[in-house]
């Protein structure tokens, strides 16, 4: 898919959404009270009668983001990015991000040639997805399956922080984790701070903060260069809506203005400032959640050669035809993909 089609793509599904917000509007909308979020200033966290996570925007159709080349990719997670921050009232995760998640998911835990651990990002795919392959009536009411739901991205952004930094420290080169902390391998130098505000690092040096980690993967770490302008099409704060990045990220204005005015423009900075609130429980803030989820799909994506991709896809699929055709285990936990059943007669992965 082109470049330019899901540019498109991805801007008509900012519009549907905030069109939804719109209807959701004039009905009085949905409010969550006494949270420290947005929705604390009475703004819009609904989308009214347009179930947006049912929605697929940037694919013409279900099942068919294993038919994307590698490069295609990763190059999608800056319009998943796009579609969950651009929208005026409401963080949207649609089913284009479930798909993508679940076909990374899906390839980790077939990729003999990913060199880290991914069981805890499998699982946590798994929880988050629960609510789209589960539905409500093959549950029996209950009060605790109600309750993890319902803060399911709580649990998963404190637990992405932690696995997205395991997956940086194992594959990038230039740094390394040890028992003191994360030291750099060589020189690095700090690109993405003003001059005077943040050191260089000589090698074995310690790289304190995880804002300078995710900076140093972008800037130093990527393996491929499609990965690297992914990353730097994501960090580029510039590229959103200004009005849409205050409110959401509404406790972090201090930040966004140094931002503009140093202008470093770092938007993924914004990200990695819930990191030590919600780890040590201090905030509830899960709205970097999906975003999280989506930046480690990036990591994996990156572990892959082209030479590997092909025996690793056709692997994936090998397995989904075993499971369609003789019905024999269709609920394995290594069925990620694909998200939605497959139930006409006749219809199968290709």
């Amino acid at each position: 898919m082109s470049e330019t089609s899901l540019e498109m793509r991805s801007e008509a599904a900012v519009d549907h959404i905030n069109a939804a917000v719109e209807q959701s509007d004039e009905r009085g909308g949905r409010r969550y009270p006494r949270r420290r979020t947005p929705a604390a200033e009475e703004r819009l966290v609904s989308n009214g009668r347009i179930s947006i996570f049912s929605e697929s925007y940037l694919l013409r159709n279900r099942n068919t983001m294993h038919q994307l080349e590698l490069d295609d990719l990763r190059k999608f997670p800056s319009y998943l990015f796009d579609i969950c921050v651009q929208p005026s009232a409401t963080f949207a995760v649609t089913l284009d991000h479930f798909e993508y998640w679940s076909w990374t998911a899906a390839i980790a835990a077939n990729g003999d040639k990913i060199n880290v651990e991914t069981g805890n990002f499998e699982a946590l795919v798994h929880f988050a997805s629960f609510p789209i392959r589960v539905t409500p009536t093959s549950l029996h009411p209950n009060p605790a399956i109600g309750g993890v739901l319902m803060r399911r991205w709580h649990l998963v952004q404190i637990a992405l922080f932690s696995v997205l930094e395991g997956f940086l420290t194992n594959y990038i080169d230039v740094i390394r984790q040890t028992e003191s902390g994360i030291k750099t391998n060589r020189n690095l130098t700090c690109n993405w701070a003003p001059d005077g505000k943040v050191d260089d690092w000589n090698k074995d040096g310690t790289v304190d903060g995880y804002n300078h980690l995710i900076q140093i993967w972008r800037e130093y770490g990527t393996r491929h260069i499609s990965t690297e302008r992914t990353l730097g099409k994501i960090n580029d704060i510039q590229r959103y809506d200004m009005g849409s990045i205050r409110w959401k990220f509404d406790d972090s204005d201090k930040i966004v203005d140094e931002e503009l005015d140093d202008e470093t423009y770092n938007f993924l900075r914004l990200i990695t400032n819930y990191r030590n609130e919600n780890m040590h429980g201090e905030s509830e803030a899960y709205r970097v959640a999906p975003l999280l989820i989506t930046l480690c799909c990036i990591a994996i994506l990156d572990m892959i050669d082209e030479s590997d991709y092909k025996n690793i896809r056709n692997s994936v699929l090998q397995g989904i035809r075993m499971k369609q055709d003789s019905q024999i285990h269709p609920l394995w936990p290594s069925a990620f993909y694909p998200l939605s059943t497959i139930s006409r007669v006749g219809d199968t992965i290709d």
